[in-house]
């Protein structure tokens, strides 16, 4: 996993972009367990390629990416069944 996710460059891109770039490859497990150590990696590795971040560490980081993960998916499942039909 983290071989993987520090091939993703994320160097001089905004924190939603990046997050979205992050998840948009691969596929995330079920298991809240491991999604939190992507997570933490993911915040690791927004940080050292992005200097002029606002977030002082990885911990820092890795709540609110938490926090916009949930609301992407929130807003996905709002667009994708406005009626809260199944899609």
């Amino acid at each position: 996993m983290h071989a993987f996710v520090d091939m993703i460059d994320l160097r001089n891109t905004g924190f939603v972009d990046a997050l979205r770039t992050f998840l948009q490859a691969f596929r995330l497990p079920g298991e809240a367990q491991k999604i939190d150590r992507y997570m933490l990696k993911f915040a690791e590795r927004y940080i050292e390629g992005n200097t002029q971040t606002p977030f002082a560490n990885a911990g820092g980081c890795a709540w609110p990416t938490l926090i916009e993960m949930m609301l992407m998916i929130v807003q996905m499942l709002h667009t994708c069944c406005p009626t809260r039909q199944s899609c």
